[in-house]
């Protein structure tokens, strides 16, 4: 029999341990029929070899592609969410107010005209990506005899069964004429239909989006118990409807530049709107801007909310540092790092956990 066993280095010192086991195992193998080659690794049982030394003072340590300087002024943080449905999951509900004032025929037929800019962003080949619904109201709904729903069913159940004529309604819908106030208050009429048909509205996972249409400045100055009110204290009052205030948007349609005509004034003066567009995450459009690239906007900002994790908002993330795991697999691709959200290509299964790591500034 043959037994190869490990060389023992120069100069080194086998332990009596070491001895001991080596004899053992040539005894146990001494009646054995066969030519064995064994290679035995005790290496436990040697001394300790020497570890070659080298300096890590000078060698920057880096994580998540920060150095450690850049790490100093950072602070490292994650979150987590679990999805709760797949494709079709959370409801959107589209709250369109259009200003029914003398110089908003025009626009009125625009915005018809263009609608399909905005619904072919989420309802492909006949089916949708989401629920939504959509409610269309003007801005006197303010006042008690004008605070109602333009009769149409315009859900997205009605479109996936007849598109053709869930477009025709909506086109009907938004022409809600140039008779009405010129003293235009979209945010006092939204929030008029809100207290007046609770039950149109969904529940607190459900995404609320206002699109508002005026070529006028905005004039809800008091709140529906009569109260003065600022637009940051108009947001708040919208947002305090959901848990999330992420699940509340504004999307103004709006005149920006300020000008003056006989019988009014365009604009957003006091640039009121934007404020409220920024406060909720949205976007103001320019009403005098074509409207078809305005809706397909719209629209496709809508698809992402629905796919998005927000992040914390009060965080000024390092976007390069963001990191993505579900159910514990770091995934590579799939998904992109908006301003404190993540936006996913497609939703992942039910009931998996989805983990985001990043570095924040302190």
């Amino acid at each position: 029999m043959t037994y190869n066993l490990p060389p023992t280095p120069a100069g080194s010192k086998i332990s009596s341990s070491y001895k001991a086991g080596e004899k053992m195992l040539k005894k146990l193998l001494q009646n054995s029929f066969l030519s064995i080659n064994l290679v035995l690794l005790l290496t436990s049982c040697r001394p300790p070899q020497e570890a070659t030394e080298f300096n890590t003072t000078d060698m920057p340590i880096y994580i998540d592609g920060l150095d450690q300087d850049q790490r100093e002024n950072l602070n490292f943080a994650e979150e987590k969410f679990i999805q709760t449905a797949t494709t079709k999951s959370q409801e959107v509900e589209i709250i369109w107010v259009i200003d029914n004032s003398g110089s908003m025929e025009n626009n009125q037929t625009k915005l018809a005209e263009s609608f399909d800019s905005f619904i072919d962003t989420f309802l492909v080949n006949g089916k949708s990506d989401f629920p939504f619904k959509m409610g269309v109201t003007t801005t006197e709904a303010y006042r008690n005899d004008k605070d109602k729903w333009e009769d149409y069913d315009l859900t997205s159940y009605a479109a996936e069964s007849d598109l053709t004529l869930f477009k025709e309604n909506f086109k009907k819908a938004v022409k809600v004429g140039d008779g009405g106030s010129g003293d235009e208050r979209c945010l006092e009429s939204a929030f008029t239909m809100v207290e007046n048909d609770p039950n149109w509205f969904g529940g607190d996972e459900t995404l609320s989006v206002y699109i508002l249409v005026s070529d006028e400045p905005e004039q809800s100055f008091k709140d529906t118990n009569n109260n003065d009110i600022t637009i940051a204290q108009w947001a708040q009052k919208f947002q305090n409807l959901k848990s999330d205030p992420a699940n509340t948007k504004f999307y103004p349609i709006v005149a920006i530049e300020e000008v003056q005509y006989s019988q009014h004034t365009e604009g957003d003066i006091g640039n009121r709107y934007l404020e409220l567009a920024q406060l909720t995450g949205g976007i103001r459009s320019n009403i005098h801007e074509p409207f078809d690239a305005i809706l397909e906007n719209i629209g496709n900002t809508i698809k992402d909310l629905v796919y998005d994790h927000s992040l914390n908002k009060n965080r000024k993330i390092a976007g390069e540092t963001v990191k993505v795991y579900i159910n514990g697999v770091e995934q590579k691709t799939g998904w992109e790092y908006t301003t404190n959200a993540i936006k996913m290509d497609s939703p992942p299964a039910a009931g998996s956990e989805v983990r985001v790591t990043y570095w924040y500034e302190k």
